[in-house]
């Protein structure tokens, strides 16, 4: 039995409409910086094999190094 009061309280919960939100707004790739970073550190020369500041930072260098402008990505 369907019932309504539960699915809407599940969806809220889950936080399905943030991230039906962020999909709809292109950005469908969601990792924390660190796991990001892990797996394309090789892609940069600044951030292969280790970078020795913020995950954050790295991240920030690799992008900027692979020419992503700027509405091509969110980050935060």
């Amino acid at each position: 039995q369907f019932n309504e009061k539960i699915v809407f309280h599940q969806v809220k919960y889950l936080g399905l409409m943030e991230n039906l939100r962020v999909r709809r707004a292109g950005f469908a790739y969601r990792r924390p910086y660190e796991q990001f970073l892990q797996r394309y550190k090789s892609l940069c020369p600044k951030t292969w094999p280790s970078y020795p500041g913020t995950a954050r930072e790295g991240v920030q260098l690799l992008v900027s190094h692979l020419k992503f402008a700027g509405n091509e990505y969110q980050m935060g």
